[in-house]
């Protein structure tokens, strides 16, 4: 899982706060670096995203966008990410 975030973010904080203290995986990427919007940009393509991406936090799992903090909608798509590899693993 990727999270976009930016330093001045409230919500960016809150999230990271959430994955930490779930011990869930993440890499935490700057937008205000331009290699890092670079990076999102790709991932809105990749996704099929076609909304706003000068907003945070926006969270990629697998290959689906998630924008602003619902830690909810976060959750389901890491445990349908999660499924989809097992059922690749088991073939089924």
């Amino acid at each position: 899982m990727t999270l976009y975030s930016a330093s001045w973010c409230g919500w960016c904080a809150e999230a990271e706060k959430f994955f930490v203290d779930n011990n869930i995986l993440f890499v935490k990427r700057e937008i205000n670096n331009p290699e890092n919007l670079k990076l999102l940009q790709e991932d809105a393509l990749a996704s099929g995203y076609h909304g706003s991406i000068n907003v945070v936090p926006i969270f990629v799992v697998g290959t689906q966008m998630i924008v602003g903090y619902d830690p909810v909608s976060v959750m389901a798509a890491v445990e349908k990410e999660i499924l989809a590899k097992w059922m690749i693993i088991n073939r089924r």
